[in-house]
């Protein structure tokens, strides 16, 4: 029928929904460019002093080198300090104003403003040797093996203690690590279970230093946060346009 197009596999709602997702991108990706262009005068050249940023991954997850280059193009008198922490004490940090902007993964605390960059797959590893007691285990029964806890109200912790307390159950208390380098050398020294960011699992695991329990899929939203009364504060505008070029946020949360 002439004046009507039919897509190659029929699909009009995901079509639809494809071309509002690009012109949402779009959309995005042309405010950070008018932000930026209408704060230019302002941050270019200029020393506004130094950004504290605080990270709870591996560099290469968060692109640190370069969101280093965009935020040197951005406004290059402007120093980066890098402080490694876990998603709640970053949380805490920022309300407290002791880091201007952070990277958390969770939902934050009510003060912060958010914007989500993206989801990590999260995985529950065990130690090699314990391969065969784990590959047809029920969640009954690794509740019963030890676990390696994280404090500080770590999401992670919280995802796998909802799933536990689903079914009525608690995982059994094991040893205590707040962050991911610690909580993997102990998983290789066959302390206890983890859950991990997939890929940091995957390592330990082609390593020959653990095995993966196949349960059903886990994930957490990683975010870029700065207390919502700073955000007009010139320095954190140039860290959430650096961001937004480098990221392009998902969403705010």
């Amino acid at each position: 029928m002439a004046g009507y197009f039919v897509p190659p596999n029929g699909d009009w709602n995901g079509d639809h929904r494809k071309s509002r997702e690009l012109r949402a991108k779009a959309e995005a990706a042309l405010l950070a460019a008018q932000e930026l262009s209408n704060h230019a005068t302002e941050l270019q050249g200029c020393h506004l002093g130094t950004i504290s940023l605080g990270i709870n991954c591996g560099p290469d997850h968060r692109r640190v080198p370069n969101l280093i280059g965009e935020m040197w193009a951005t406004c290059p008198g402007v120093g980066l300090t890098f402080v490694q922490g876990s998603s709640g004490r970053i949380a805490e940090d920022l309300v407290r104003e002791v880091l201007d902007c952070g990277f958390l993964f969770g939902q934050g605390l009510a003060t912060l403003i958010a914007h989500r960059l993206t989801t990590a797959d999260l995985l529950v590893a065990a130690p090699k040797e314990w391969e065969t007691t784990i590959k047809a285990a029920s969640w009954e029964e690794v509740a019963g093996l030890p676990w390696i806890h994280s404090g500080g109200n770590c999401p992670f912790q919280l995802i796998i203690d909802g799933k536990f307390a689903e079914r009525g159950l608690k995982p059994r208390k094991g040893v205590y690590a707040d962050d991911d380098a610690t909580r993997i050398d102990l998983l290789a020294s066959g302390a206890g279970m983890a859950i991990l960011q997939s890929a940091d699992a995957m390592r330990a695991v082609d390593a020959g230093q653990a095995v993966i329990w196949p349960t059903e899929l886990m994930d957490c939203d990683l975010s870029s946060a700065y207390l919502a009364g700073r955000k007009d504060d010139p320095l954190i505008k140039s860290m959430r346009i650096a961001v937004a070029r480098e990221w392009e946020p998902v969403s705010d949360i």
